[in-house]
């Protein structure tokens, strides 16, 4: 007869793979009139959409690393924006901005439009811009069979972001940033 610690030893790695399986199925959706559904079904199955998740931690948020750390990609930009936007911290969203050779009015006005953008709930956040434009060529393989060459796809041009408007939340309002490297950095800009 095997001892218990034997058995447990055996079937600790499937219940760690059963358990990170499922946990990759759980999806965070957003429903048509704002509220979140938390499923293991596709969004589309119960008529939302995707959304991008918000993971609590004992104060409200998790917290990112220090803040001096610049976004490198779309992916840490598309949070931190995302992250502000939830907080309504314009002064964050004001970190990830563009500000280089901007003169004081000028200024001004980009952070009273931060100001009201981080008023509004975040419906959705995304790339705009970019992705695969023409159509294929065709060429034959080694077989002689027509294959499809797609052009090489472009980088995303902005960050679009989409906020509830109004007490219902129903309309949307959609805001198109521009995006720019600047000293290694993926900085956001009107």
């Amino acid at each position: 007869m095997k001892s218990p610690v034997a058995l447990f030893v055996l079937l600790m790695p499937v219940c760690l793979w059963a358990h990170d399986a499922h946990a990759q199925q759980i999806r965070r959706c957003t429903t048509q009139d704002g509220g979140t559904v938390v499923t293991d079904k596709p969004c589309a199955a119960i008529d939302a959409v995707d959304r991008m998740p918000r993971l609590p931690s004992g104060n409200g948020y998790l917290r990112r690393p220090s803040r001096n750390i610049c976004a490198r990609n779309l992916d840490d930009l598309s949070y931190e924006v995302a992250y502000a936007i939830d907080l309504k911290d314009a002064n964050r969203l004001a970190g990830v901005y563009h500000w280089a050779g901007m003169d004081a009015d000028q200024a001004y006005k980009v952070l009273s439009r931060l100001e009201n953008l981080v008023r509004r709930p975040l419906a959705d956040i995304g790339p705009y811009g970019g992705g695969i434009q023409g159509e294929p060529t065709w060429r034959e393989d080694a077989e002689g069979n027509l294959i499809p060459v797609y052009p090489k796809p472009r980088a995303p041009t902005g960050l679009k972001i989409e906020q509830s408007m109004g007490q219902d939340n129903i309309r949307t309002a959609r805001t198109v940033f521009g995006l720019r490297r600047y000293m290694g950095c993926l900085w956001i800009s009107f």
